[in-house]
């Protein structure tokens, strides 16, 4: 099973444990037979994954003069932004959501 399958599948799991009453991380792995350990890596993932995911997005209003930075704006309009060695020209009606989900991971590897 690869990875983004385990992680579906200990969703799944884990949500049956939220559903399965008053039963405890331990004594629900007991009785299903699931690792502890493992038990509590994924519950700690899932709940970071999903604090993540949670987090809105905070934008801060700014103007540019383009004549002090001519390479910011380009032609078209759009403003390109370089995280790194990467560059990201974002286009009037962007998807913000997808612009911070991409900053995100940028900023992670670059």
């Amino acid at each position: 099973m690869d990875k983004s399958g385990l992680e579906t599948e200990w969703e799944r799991r884990l949500n049956e444990l939220g559903t399965s009453g008053n039963k405890n991380l331990t004594a629900w792995c007991k009785e299903k037979g699931y690792s502890i350990p493992q038990a509590k890596y994924w519950r700690k993932k899932l709940q970071s994954r999903n604090e993540i995911e949670n987090q809105s997005a905070k934008w801060l209003t700014f103007e540019i003069n383009s004549t002090d930075k001519p390479d910011i704006i380009t032609r078209s309009g759009s403003l390109l932004i370089k995280i790194g060695p990467a560059s990201i020209e974002v286009h009037p009606g962007f998807s913000s959501k997808l612009l911070q989900d991409v900053v995100k991971a940028l900023s992670v590897i670059c």
